[in-house]
């Protein structure tokens, strides 16, 4: 097996009111995704994912913090089965942080959780499921008795479609209860609420007679005993990733199609606890697919949102950050990534105006990413994009001699993985000397003359 490799990426802006920070952890020949992340009262910041090259196996779940200046705090820990291990969502409380997703065997599908504290140690993990069905758990969310509980979806072989699954768990994190409800020919959860009234409420995707997804919502007592359901009508593709809670009104975003294109575009309800739709609107772009992933609120009357977007200026998808007030007028846009596909999962608050954004973007494969900015950054215009100077370093691997191709260097620095500065290599003669260097892994980091930085990683091999 080849060796994990992490990379770390840079990117500052100086003319900014706060710097902008990328991070990207990861293989760029390996699959890897950045699904959920956790501030921490210190500012450092739990990024968990998911990797295709795990120490366990083809696919493991992995764990690593990291600072608000992009320098790694402790290195990647993975977790996961002999199978394939996946992350969906991650629910932080009374000093844990709970995982939840699923394992993936040959023919079936367990859903799992796992349980660590904030200090990285997992402290329990369990599976649930059978050989005869599937199970998947997608989204965690605290309840009034310090316990949890937890959407998905239930399978049964040779019978058409899912289910909607719900579980409650206790304060300890064991299992109460958990029920499925057949309310279509498929049905997902996608997220769960306990209700104001008690009970909970239900949100996910339900396939339609015409082949059409439309968001489903459901009504169920404590014990998961279903009362009722209700759908968000639309004669249009699409569905829900998400809900939040504010002000006592339920905001579900996600994804649908528009009467000009079968691309996606971004997808905004807002329902009240009954199920009853109060309005659902899109925030069109280029017809060219844009869906919503995560939102939070911003002040009083605002969210925070991110997803991903067709940027027409970098002929690619990239991850975006967008201000709406809560009737779901855009204010604010921001556009973050490449000329290659980039996505943002989740979105969590730094303090009251510094955000983190964790998703993923492409390069030979996924690659996790981490972004860090301001809210005073995020612009009125219709769209902004990063321009990056042009970096070349090669070849790589090599024996010692590195030769970088880029204009505009100031200096040159060279890191070893757990963060050590190794070496400060001179710009001028544009070549790296590590002809005396251990074999192995080195991140190397390019400071140019107007502020912005860019990180390679290095692969030293000996003769």
């Amino acid at each position: 097996m080849r060796p994990l490799v992490t990379l770390i990426f840079l990117l500052f802006f100086t003319n900014c009111t706060l710097a902008q920070l990328e991070i990207i952890f990861g293989d760029s020949l390996v699959g890897e995704k950045g699904i959920v992340s956790h501030v921490m009262p210190d500012k450092s910041i739990w990024v968990v994912g998911v990797t295709d090259n795990g120490p366990n196996c083809a696919q493991d779940i992995f764990l690593v913090k990291v600072d608000t200046n992009g320098q790694l705090i402790s290195k990647m820990s993975y977790y996961g089965s002999p199978d394939r291990d996946y992350v969906n969502n991650m629910l932080v409380q009374d000093g844990k942080m709970i995982l939840v997703g699923e394992t993936h065997y040959a023919n079936h599908l367990d859903a799992n959780i796992y349980v660590f504290d904030t200090a990285g140690t997992l402290i329990q993990f369990n599976l649930f499921g059978s050989n005869t069905s599937s199970e998947q758990f997608y989204d965690a969310k605290p309840t009034n008795d310090g316990g949890c509980i937890v959407a998905g979806f239930s399978a049964v072989p040779n019978v058409p479609g899912n289910d909607m699954l719900l579980a409650k768990f206790d304060s300890s994190f064991q299992l109460t209860w958990i029920q499925s409800y057949d309310l279509g020919s498929n049905d997902v959860a996608m997220t769960a609420y306990e209700r104001p009234d008690g009970g909970y409420f239900v949100v996910g995707d339900q396939d339609q007679p015409g082949g059409n997804y439309n968001i489903i919502m459901m009504g169920c007592d404590q014990y998961g005993t279903y009362e009722w359901d209700s759908l968000v009508p639309s004669s249009f593709n699409g569905g829900c990733k998400t809900m939040k809670v504010f002000n006592n009104a339920v905001y579900i975003v996600g994804e649908i199609s528009t009467p000009t294109s079968t691309y996606f575009d971004i997808y905004l309800c807002k329902v009240n606890w009954n199920g009853s739709v109060e309005w659902q609107k899109t925030i069109p772009k280029t017809d060219l697919g844009d869906a919503a992933f995560d939102l939070i609120p911003y002040g009083t009357d605002r969210f925070l949102m991110t997803g991903y977007l067709y940027n027409p200026l970098t002929t690619s998808t990239d991850l975006f950050v967008m201000t709406i007030d809560t009737n779901g007028q855009l204010i604010q846009e921001k556009t973050y990534g490449s000329d290659l596909f980039d996505m943002g999962y989740d979105l969590k608050w730094i303090d009251s105006t510094r955000f983190v954004a964790t998703g993923f973007k492409t390069e030979n494969s996924n690659q996790v990413f981490v972004l860090i900015d301001n809210t005073n950054n995020l612009t009125n215009t219709s769209i902004s994009t990063i321009q990056r100077p042009k970096l070349q370093i090669y070849p790589n691997p090599s024996d010692g001699i590195f030769n970088v191709s880029s204009d505009q260097i100031k200096n040159i620095n060279i890191w070893t993985l757990d963060g050590q500065l190794y070496q400060n290599i001179d710009p001028s003669s544009h070549q790296i000397d590590l002809q005396h260097a251990d074999e192995g892994f080195y991140v190397c980091t390019i400071h140019y003359l107007n502020g912005l930085i860019q990180s390679r990683i290095l692969h030293k091999v000996n003769p």
